[in-house]
């Protein structure tokens, strides 16, 4: 106990750096060659589970939801509105939008629960809109979340789930897009997320 009251300034340094050095690692992106990673398209059906309460809120599924995708960006939240739901948002591409050909030429971001793109004039805004989408991910429990967490960019993820409307009792409404190719307001998807897997390919 002497040694680290005496050597506290030490030892607090050398947390820091390795903290620092952990999510240096933690942020480290998956590199790909130019090629399409995922050619099939989400796949959204009717679903027949009905509502739920979770974390305090009513969950109203509104679609069954499976998406393999590659991952553009991650972003995590910890003080808004909807990080209780939602520590993570992924942005996800598939088709021409997970092949680094395209990916490339796009400068990508995320920030207050958006994501953001940029590009040269070569890049088509269809395409881009109509194969990636920002989505806010609800892990059903404490193994998704932590899958969820590890996500890196340029993994290729697998995800199940449902595409689900929240309400708070005090009137808090977050409701999913049932469309892919839809942008703006109210375009991302919420996902309640009951299974992810996560790859390099």
């Amino acid at each position: 106990m002497d040694w680290l009251r005496e050597n506290r300034l030490v030892v607090v340094f050398v947390l820091l750096v390795s903290l620092a050095g952990w999510l240096i690692v933690d942020a480290r992106g998956v590199h790909h060659p130019a090629g399409e990673l995922v050619a099939e398209e989400p796949i959204q059906k009717d679903t027949e589970r009905g509502s739920f309460t979770f974390k305090g809120y009513l969950v109203n599924p509104l679609a069954d939801f499976d998406i393999r995708a590659r991952v553009l960006s991650t972003e995590r939240y910890y003080f808004d509105r909807g990080s209780k739901l939602s520590p993570v948002d992924f942005a996800l591409g598939w088709g021409p939008m997970s092949d680094s050909a395209l990916i490339d030429k796009l400068d990508i971001s995320q920030d207050h629960r958006w994501w953001m793109w940029t590009a040269d004039q070569s890049v088509v805004k269809q395409m881009v809109s109509d194969h990636a989408a920002n989505m806010h991910m609800i892990p059903a429990d404490s193994n998704v979340e932590h899958a969820l967490k590890r996500v890196r960019t340029g993994h290729v993820v697998h995800i199940v789930g449902k595409l689900v409307r929240v309400e708070g009792d005090d009137g808090f409404v977050w409701a999913s897009s049932l469309s892919r190719t839809d942008t703006g307001d109210h375009s991302c998807e919420v996902i309640f997320v009951e299974s992810v897997t996560a790859s390099d390919r």
